[in-house]
């Protein structure tokens, strides 16, 4: 077995803490040693263990070359299922190393793992070989890395039909499913790319009931936006339509972009475990024409060919969909944003009646102002002059005739001083004032 990769091997980041190993055996005949560790009766020809640390996983592929099952399956998973799927691995390296030169894996397994892209690798020659070339077959098939996606490593005997196969990126749950589907397949013997169809089978439903969901909630964005009433004939027409008026449309938009960001997740994986169900169908055609398949082997096939041709379809109808869901959430949005800017009229009409009303309001002000101001205009210079005769400055009642103070100068220059004062306090506080409201000003 070639040694890890070194650019891998030596990095830190790449092995993390052992957290458990779900572990699946299955014999075709029904002559299984016994285990303590089988959660089944010893009269089923397959057995499902839970390990707890790494030793027990050693002791489990000790024994795995000692009973040699047909199957055997090794699937690692994190503490936290948000890590699934992502470094570092949850195995040690020591522990990786041991598995993957017991199972004979492909040396391009840990690189694709690294990656989070849709991978698919095999080592099937062309054409019958000696018996040596043809001792194993390996495979990588993995998903585009997300939550709780499958990234398995196939080894598959042809002279002895054995399996062996490690997988990572799936949650216990869902691995759990997979370990209860293989035994409950009436396959026997089991054919190599029966464990991926399976899973990648699980994941398609998983898929689907997601996207139903998206489509749930499009749906009733859409009845409370009003589209349903006119666009489907089928839907019960409400007696009164949706005042749209009182929406969020803020959190529709956001809820929208988060069905497109999520159906678009959706789509890519569609269409990329679309792709790699086609490798594993090109790969089962390669095998079956270019392996010497005994009786079993071939009844197996013909029974496993439909469902792979099914799964493919699943992923196929489930990019279809996405993309006409995809459609239909722009079509919303757009309304939506029709809507916001219908609001933004309604609001932008409101605003400009309130400013017309306080136009009116300052209108009438301004014409009562200048009233008063004209009316104060007509008598202040009575009022001054009155003033100014009535002041000491001025004596009428002298026997000699009319008689000026002396001391008029002193109100003049009084006068004149605060004139100029009041004036020039003015002007400044002025200019002040303007100089504000300028720097407030939107740029």
């Amino acid at each position: 077995m070639d040694a890890l990769p070194a650019s891998l091997s030596e990095v830190a980041e790449v092995f993390g803490q052992f957290n458990q190993c779900l572990a699946f055996q299955s014999w075709n005949h029904h002559d299984k040693p016994n285990s303590s560790e089988s959660v089944v009766s010893l009269q089923s020809p397959h057995i499902t263990m839970r390990l707890d640390n790494d030793h027990d996983v050693f002791t489990l592929l000790d024994q795995v070359e000692t009973s040699q099952p047909d199957v055997c399956i090794l699937a690692f998973t994190s503490r936290n299922p948000k890590e699934n799927g992502k470094l570092p691995l949850p195995i040690s390296q020591r522990l990786f190393k041991v598995a993957i030169e017991k199972f004979d894996t492909s040396p391009a397994y840990l690189s694709a793992l690294e990656t989070d892209l849709a991978t698919y690798t095999g080592t099937v020659p062309l054409s019958r070989g000696s018996k040596r070339e043809w001792e194993n077959a390996r495979f990588v098939i993995q998903q585009n890395r997300a939550y709780s996606t499958f990234s398995i490593a196939l080894t598959f005997n042809v002279n002895t039909g054995k399996i062996r196969a490690l997988i990572f990126g799936a949650e216990s749950g869902l691995l759990t499913r997979l370990f209860e589907h293989l035994g409950y397949v009436s396959t026997r013997p089991f054919w190599p790319m029966l464990i991926p169809i399976l899973a990648m089978e699980l994941q398609a439903h998983w898929f689907s009931r997601t996207l139903m969901k998206c489509q749930d909630n499009i749906h009733s964005i859409e009845a409370s936006t009003g589209m349903r009433q006119f666009n489907y004939s089928h839907e019960k027409r409400e007696p009164t339509p949706p005042d749209w008026k009182t929406l969020d449309l803020i959190a529709i938009t956001r809820d929208l972009s988060s069905f497109l960001s999520r159906i678009a997740f959706l789509e890519m994986q569609a269409e990329t475990s679309a792709y790699l169900m086609q490798q594993i169908a090109e790969t089962t055609a390669l095998i079956t024409k270019t392996s010497a398949l005994d009786e079993s082997s071939i009844d197996s096939l013909y029974k496993v060919s439909p469902r792979l041709e099914n799964v493919r379809n699943l992923y196929l109808g489930l990019a279809s969909r996405c993309r006409y869901l995809t459609k239909r959430t722009n079509a919303q949005a757009q309304t939506v944003y029709c809507l916001i800017a219908s609001q933004d009229h309604v609001a932008n009409m409101d605003i400009a009646g309130a400013s017309r009303d306080i136009a009116l309001m300052t209108a009438r002000d301004g014409a009562t102002m200048r009233v008063i101001a004209a009316v104060t205009i007509l008598f202040l210079p009575a009022t001054f002059v009155a003033t100014l005769f009535s002041t000491s400055f001025f004596n009428f009642q002298d026997t000699s005739g009319p008689r000026i103070s002396g001391w008029i100068w002193i109100y003049v220059l009084v006068t004149a001083v605060l004139t100029v004062a009041v004036q020039s306090v003015w002007a400044v506080i002025s200019k002040r004032k303007a100089g504000k409201i300028t720097q407030n000003l939107p740029v």
